[in-house]
């Protein structure tokens, strides 16, 4: 997660200064400070709500999977829409975009089939 949220301050830091040119020294530190503030608080809250139910149980499994997906992908989606930005839209796919921003709106891990029909 920590690489994930790098990898975004850097790309985020590029398409401000090079792309947008609105590039904010105070707006670039505190957000890379908000984003590390929220993902260890969340981070750790999600943990302590994992340890609350039974270990062996499906919900469990669900509830830890998406969990982790939402943290991980709070930095991640940022960082793909970055290089989306950067790339104009090359890289990564659009497809790839859209089925990653519909799973963070919805946390349905259907959205992240790639078999199903877009519709």
């Amino acid at each position: 997660v920590l690489i994930a949220i790098a990898v975004d301050h850097f790309l985020g830091t590029f398409v401000h200064l090079f792309v947008k040119r609105d590039f904010n020294i105070l707006k670039n530190l505190g957000g890379i400070g908000l984003k590390l503030f929220i993902i260890i608080g969340v981070g750790l809250l999600f943990e302590g709500l994992g340890t609350l139910i039974v270990a062996h149980d499906f919900v469990y499994a669900y509830l830890i999977t998406v969990l982790h997906l939402g943290v991980f992908l709070y930095p991640a989606k940022s960082a793909m829409l970055n290089s989306h930005i950067i790339t104009k839209g090359v890289f990564p796919p659009k497809i790839l975009v859209q089925k990653i921003s519909t799973f963070t709106d919805t946390f349905d891990m259907k959205d992240l089939d790639f078999n199903k029909e877009n519709k």
